[in-house]
């Protein structure tokens, strides 16, 4: 059995500590309760166990895509095929955790707008416009694997555009803006997992090429 070195256990330590001190620092600060920056429940009695569930199972599939695509790269650098700045399924990954952390903080939603100023359509423009971008350099590498990425780009765009020109206090509207936003997660997870799988046997088959196999 293959014991991890200690530098390694060390980085998680590192990003933990730093993490919580960045929360202390930043509730003395911005003058906000604890509960307010760490979200917790046991600390904050104010929500229910089931408020945004929703949106945290929407972020558990969206940190499940990134997941699919980083280890399929991690095992192509792993058997020594292929390269990550040119994988495709790298960039993919980048674009999911760049989705991820726009989701998780409301960056498009409150610190754009709030904090720089800048209205919320922008940072979802730039946002999209990276995502159809990766996709569109990597459309080779990607191939049938399309069949999940565009309906996943057009969920999430009908997302938006419900957003920013439909009243969004109607339970109507919420219900429209979030089932396409949540089925467009669930096209997207497969996508990264199909391309992940496509990845993957690809390498196989390189590999038992090269054995005669």
């Amino acid at each position: 059995m293959v014991v991890p070195s200690f530098g390694k256990l060390s980085i998680s330590l590192i990003v933990t500590l730093l993490s919580l001190m960045l929360v202390l620092l930043g509730s003395r600060e911005a003058g906000l309760s604890l509960a307010d920056l760490t979200d917790d429940p046991s600390l904050s009695r104010s929500r229910a166990w089931f408020a945004g569930g929703l949106s945290t199972f929407g972020l558990i599939l969206m940190a499940m895509a990134s997941g699919v695509a980083f280890f399929s790269v991690s095992l192509r650098k792993f058997l020594a095929v292929g390269r990550r700045r040119t994988s495709a399924s790298f960039w993919i990954g980048g674009c999911t955790a760049m989705l991820l952390i726009d989701d998780a903080y409301m960056l498009h939603d409150s610190f754009f707008p709030s904090v720089l100023n800048v209205p919320e359509i922008v940072p979802q423009f730039l946002i999209g416009g990276v995502v159809f971008v990766v996709l569109f350099l990597f459309r080779k590498a990607i191939g049938e694997s399309f069949i999940f990425a565009i309906p996943a780009v057009s969920c999430w765009t009908i997302s938006v555009l419900i957003d920013v020109s439909m009243d969004d206090t109607d339970v109507v509207v919420l219900l429209l803006e979030d089932g396409f936003k949540t089925l467009g997660i669930c096209f997207w997870l497969q996508f990264c997992w199909d391309m992940a799988k496509r990845s993957v046997e690809q390498v196989l088959k390189q590999k038992m090429a090269k054995l005669g196999v």
